[in-house]
């Protein structure tokens, strides 16, 4: 709500401040979320690094598909101190797609 201004005024940085809290706390979304405003400097400034660790998190103790990407996309490309290549992209995909059809079964 802070980050749009919906039903309050809009403030980015007291938005990252319970982005923070909340991802302190082990909420995947606020990790994904406060990820998201590092890697935009929205309330922040833009730090790469500072932004792979939240989605990192994420993405492999949560399972959670957008930061599962965007840790992907880290890696590819080399951002925020993460191993460029695609060899760790791949095995964190092959890994995730196991677990989801280990938890259909």
């Amino acid at each position: 709500m802070l980050v749009y201004g919906t039903g309050v005024e809009k403030n980015e940085t007291e938005a990252v401040l319970w982005y923070q809290k909340a991802a302190e706390q082990d909420t995947p979304d606020a990790m994904m979320n406060l990820g998201n405003m590092y890697n935009t400097g929205r309330g922040v400034p833009r730090d790469e690094s500072k932004a792979f660790p939240w989605y990192l998190k994420a993405a492999v103790e949560h399972g959670h598909s957008k930061a599962l990407f965007m840790t992907g996309v880290y890696h590819l490309y080399g951002m925020g101190g993460a191993v460029k290549g695609t060899s760790f992209v791949h095995k964190q995909t092959n890994v995730h797609a196991y677990a989801q059809t280990s938890m259909a079964s």
